[in-house]
């Protein structure tokens, strides 16, 4: 999205002149959002989401991105033991920051969680206890189970 212009001295505010400073501006700003597929990692051996979902979408207004990453067990998802997860964002943050997020490792529990967001271009997510989120944190992951994180954060470019 371009600076705002003033018209010059003399201008009239014509209908492209409203077009571009004014309804494209509008528009991009109601427009959809974009999608993208986050990468699951984590501090050991690669998680693998097997038959379980990842998705993640995005709206990008000048440096100001909204984001929300959802992940939902399948049967043949696994994580190895001992590790912590991290998605990756849509674009790097200009500096670290937080997002709010939500686990639900089964049993109807819906877990707090903070999502740090790392200018790398990953989150991660600590629990109200500051224990990170893995396989067997805030519980143990099953089918079905998911992990829910929606921010705003500020990106560089």
């Amino acid at each position: 999205m371009a600076d705002p212009v003033s018209p010059a001295t003399g201008q009239f505010i014509d209908k492209p002149f409203w077009d571009a400073e004014v309804f494209d501006r509008w528009v991009d700003l109601y427009d959809s959002w974009d999608l993208y597929t986050p990468e699951w990692t984590s501090t050991g051996a690669a998680p693998a989401i097997g038959n379980g979902t990842l998705t993640g979408r995005y709206k990008k207004i000048g440096k100001t991105v909204f984001f929300h990453i959802r992940l939902v067990y399948g049967t043949t998802t696994t994580s190895p033991a001992g590790v912590v997860w991290y998605l990756s964002l849509p674009f790097p943050p200009a500096v670290d920051s937080v997002a709010s997020a939500r686990g639900n490792p089964g049993g109807g529990n819906h877990i707090p969680l903070t999502a740090s967001l790392l200018t790398s271009g990953k989150a991660w997510f600590t629990r109200y206890d500051g224990s990170a989120t893995g396989p067997t944190s805030p519980g143990t992951w099953a089918n079905g189970n998911n992990l829910t994180v929606s921010g705003v954060y500020e990106t560089a470019a």
